[in-house]
């Protein structure tokens, strides 16, 4: 998830050791280069080490590329303290190409790109009953299998009413951001990673106006990913709104209610990572009920950091 920080400094005179020395170097630990073969629809975290100094509250981001393509950015997060990092696999649709980690570098130290590793997301057997979509975290950072749906089939769910324009947050979406606050205000494990309370987060009209237009284009169009289908990231769907700082993003299809959205999220790895992380300070929730569509009810929420 995208983070951008501008630091001002006062200008110094003399260089210190370290930036006498350059920049140092960093590395990632826990990357492979051996194909990775999954099934589409099923969560899978790639856990990862930063090594070196300074590797702490670095930008880390997944891309992705297929034949012929240009690289682009699946998943983003900050790695946290002693450099863990987590990163969702693109995993919602069919898939063959390579992934890569970039580390931004820093002034202290320096950026780093892994090698390709090739990623097969296998179609699942039509035969067999889909599974529920994952709820992906960005793309930030884990999650397990989602439940299969019930075998009959679920009610045909009544469109969303008109939302406000203004961004205001319609009921069950302002559910959900007091259900993601009341997350935060308790010490919670996601994953293997302990993180401790951290305060509630304020309704941004411009994060809602993008995640409530990505969820409704997800479910009109017939997909469901980060990206748009016109190739659009979270973060360019929030710059589009007016709002440059969006860091993170969490989707989800088929739960008719916040209560299910959100024990969703907190239950996988990632998702709950970047509800439970510190930095953000604004939070935007859409959701667009589409009678007719695969999944009926799609949910988005978009952190961002003030």
């Amino acid at each position: 998830m995208l983070t951008l920080l501008a630091v001002v400094l006062g200008s110094l005179s003399a260089a210190s050791p370290a930036q006498a020395r350059g920049p140092a170097r960093t590395g990632v630990d826990g990357w492979s280069t051996v194909r990775l073969v999954v099934d589409a629809g099923t969560d899978r975290t790639l856990r990862l080490q930063l090594r070196g100094a300074w590797r702490a509250g670095r930008s880390v981001a997944l891309q992705a590329r297929t034949s012929g393509a240009a690289w682009s950015t699946v998943d983003r997060t900050t790695s946290i303290r002693r450099g863990g990092v987590v990163l969702d696999l693109p995993t919602a649709r069919a898939y063959d190409g390579w992934l890569r980690v970039v580390v931004s570098g820093t002034r202290r130290a320096r950026g780093v790109v892994t090698g390709p590793r090739a990623l097969v997301v296998r179609a699942v057997d039509p035969a067999t009953p889909a599974p529920s979509p994952p709820t992906p975290a960005p793309p930030l950072p884990s999650t397990s299998p989602a439940p299969a749906p019930p075998p009959s089939p679920a009610p045909v769910p009544s469109p969303s009413p008109a939302p406000a324009q203004d961004g205001t947050m319609s009921a069950p979406e302002a559910e959900v951001l007091r259900l993601v606050n009341q997350a935060r205000a308790v010490s919670r494990t996601c994953g293997d990673a302990t993180y401790p309370a951290v305060g509630p987060l304020r309704p941004e009209p411009r994060l809602t106006l993008a995640s409530r237009a990505h969820a409704q284009d997800m479910g009109q169009q017939g997909y469901f990913d980060h990206d748009s289908l016109d190739g659009r990231s979270p973060w360019d769907r929030a710059r589009a709104a007016g709002y440059p700082n969006a860091n993170a993003e969490n989707i989800a299809a088929g739960q008719r209610t916040p209560a299910a959205v959100v024990q969703a999220w907190i239950t996988s790895a990632g998702h709950c990572r970047n509800i439970m992380t510190g930095g953000p300070r604004d939070l935007g929730v859409g959701l667009a009920v589409v009678p007719g569509s695969r999944y009926g009810y799609y949910w988005v929420q978009v952190f961002g950091r003030g």
